[in-house]
């Protein structure tokens, strides 16, 4: 908290962290400002595990407590980045942490990368931390080294990803090489559509072509 006896509570001064906080879910607010009240009216409350980790270890985000760092640390090394190219690129790192634990868990509890349902949702993920990890630097597989190194931050607490990592690695393995291929096709897509639009002297490319780049080829809008 602020430590300044003299200064008033100042929510955007950088010195506070919110642990907990309380919504009381009441009306809905239109555009034009008016407000209408909802048929069902709640109270969501909620003090995470990990912000409360946070506050043990004395840091001030949950990607600068135990559950992370050991995980960014291995793709720092992987990239030879010294720790101003690291705090230059966090929020890269950001995501390769937390995805990577999400993908690492979803597969060692048996989903699989695919166009439905949760399969779906675990192939955006992974495809997500393969695009920020080639902003990043790496030019050829590197999910395989962030499995690692979840597996290492919590096989204390969960020894079942220890006797499921060859299965992790491998279904990895196969779904950056199936990006790889798919990535080259949307570039190839990406390039013919360019060049459409750059001969009818246009300057965008349509939504339906944007949304098929993002929901296909996973590329960011």
């Amino acid at each position: 908290g602020n430590t300044a006896s003299d200064s008033p509570f100042d929510p955007d001064d950088g010195r506070w962290v919110e642990i907990w906080n309380l919504v009381f879910m009441q009306f809905d607010q239109h555009k034009d400002g008016t407000r209408v009240p909802l048929p069902r009216t709640g109270v969501d409350t909620g003090m995470g595990l990990e912000r409360t980790s946070a506050v043990l270890q004395g840091v001030y985000a949950n990607y600068d407590t135990d559950l992370f760092r050991p995980i960014m640390d291995v793709v720092q090394a992987r990239l030879g980045h010294d720790d101003a190219a690291r705090a230059a690129s966090q929020v890269g790192y950001r995501v390769l942490a937390d995805h990577g634990r999400a993908m690492t868990f979803l597969i060692a509890d048996g989903v699989v990368p695919g166009n439905d349902g949760r399969a779906y949702v675990l192939r955006l993920v992974m495809r997500r931390a393969m695009r920020f990890g080639r902003q990043l630097g790496f030019d050829g597989p590197f999910l395989g080294h962030v499995v690692d190194a979840v597996i290492a931050t919590m096989l204390e607490a969960y020894p079942q990803l220890v006797e499921r990592a060859e299965w992790i690695r491998e279904v990895v393995a196969e779904e950056e090489a199936r990006f790889a291929r798919t990535l080259e096709s949307g570039l190839g897509l990406l390039d013919e559509l360019i060049g459409r639009v750059k001969a009818a002297d246009g300057s965008a490319i349509g939504g339906a072509d944007v949304f098929k780049l993002y929901d296909t080829f996973g590329f960011p809008p």
